[in-house]
């Protein structure tokens, strides 16, 4: 279903069909959410994605009513219908998640502004925080990758402080993670630390940088015990950061 929703999302979106139409968005939004329209990015979407128009595979039918719609419309779409029914909810709430995350990808590429990158990656966040809170044995790892994404923005509108919490909270979650044993995220532990190394560093903060790089160093040695190769970028990234901050003045 993923893989469909993204394949139609890159269509480019067609000018003599609606799914959609601008004026309804612009009017019933306000109305019932109390928020603003502002940029829309447009897209081609199925316009009616409902249960009753999937069926196992999943296959998507029903495609009468295909057009022009706002990223993400669809995965909207059947989270609505879904709000009844808690696991498919959950699951819907994920899939959103990452049109999200994708979304802010793609204002990246597009220049359409910093700012709406940023609030598309806090709304992803936003979604995978609530579940992660309900079920963080499945959800935590989603959580960590959005903060990732969400920390890029922040540094993109010059929000560092921010940024640096979130990095940090990002750590935490990756540390959580290994402490119950889940000795897979290690890698990601290891790139978290590597990536708080740098924004240290540039905020003035070598001390506690160079603490965290030689973290992510040991565990990036500890690993190329097993698989070297897996982690060869990753060791001399480390060695190259720890190098520019032992260079950095006290």
């Amino acid at each position: 279903m993923v893989a469909a929703l993204d394949a139609l999302a890159d269509v480019p979106p067609s000018t003599d069909r609606e799914a959609v139409r601008e004026e309804y968005l612009r009017r019933v939004i306000p109305e019932f959410t109390g928020h603003q329209v502002e940029d829309i990015v447009w897209t081609t979407a199925h316009g009616d994605l409902h249960y009753s128009n999937v069926t196992r595979g999943p296959h998507i039918l029903d495609w009468e009513g295909w057009g022009s719609a706002p990223y993400g419309y669809d995965a909207a779409t059947l989270y609505l219908y879904a709000l009844l029914t808690p696991a498919t909810a959950a699951r819907i709430r994920t899939a959103l998640a990452t049109a999200l995350n994708n979304l802010s990808a793609h204002l990246g590429e597009r220049g359409r502004g910093e700012e709406d990158g940023l609030a598309a990656s806090q709304e992803a966040t936003q979604i995978r925080r609530a579940l992660a809170d309900a079920n963080p044995e499945a959800y935590l790892p989603d959580l960590a990758r959005s903060l990732i994404n969400q920390s890029n923005w922040l540094r993109e509108v010059g929000r560092m402080e921010e940024g640096l919490a979130t990095i940090q909270e990002t750590v935490g979650h990756y540390q959580a993670l290994v402490d119950t044993g889940s000795d897979a995220y290690l890698s990601n532990l290891a790139w978290a630390l590597h990536n708080l190394s740098i924004w240290l560093g540039q905020m003035g903060r070598r001390e506690e940088g160079l603490a965290a790089v030689q973290e992510a160093t040991r565990i990036f040695h500890a690993l190329a015990e097993t698989d070297p190769m897996a982690v060869k970028a990753g060791l001399q990234r480390s060695l190259r950061v720890a190098t520019w901050l032992e260079g950095l003045s006290r």
